[in-house]
């Protein structure tokens, strides 16, 4: 959800609305349900079309071409977030 609507925070905010249900189904709490919806939202942050890549494009006065090259490692960092996030709160069912 995050990829359709550009934002981690509409992202968040649709998937719990349309995933929620089920996965709270699973028996997870509803604390261990937003981490793991709002890591999955946050990959998605930095792709082109999102806030954060201009954000950050312009904050550092990168051009969009250099923008573009860090994508890949953006990536790999927002899917080993959701993955863990997955692992720690989704399989393993901790709570902070």
């Amino acid at each position: 959800m995050g990829g359709a609507t550009a934002s981690c925070v509409a992202g968040a905010t649709v998937a719990s609305q349309v995933f929620g249900p089920t996965i709270l189904s699973f028996g997870v709490t509803a604390v261990q349900a937003a981490v793991m919806i709002h890591a999955g939202c946050c990959v998605f942050d930095c792709l082109p079309h999102g806030s954060f890549f201009h954000i950050s494009a312009g904050t550092l006065q990168m051009s969009i071409k250099e923008r573009l090259k860090i994508i890949p490692y953006e990536s790999l960092i927002g899917f080993s977030m959701t993955a863990v996030a997955t692992i720690v709160y989704g399989v393993l069912g901790f709570t902070f």
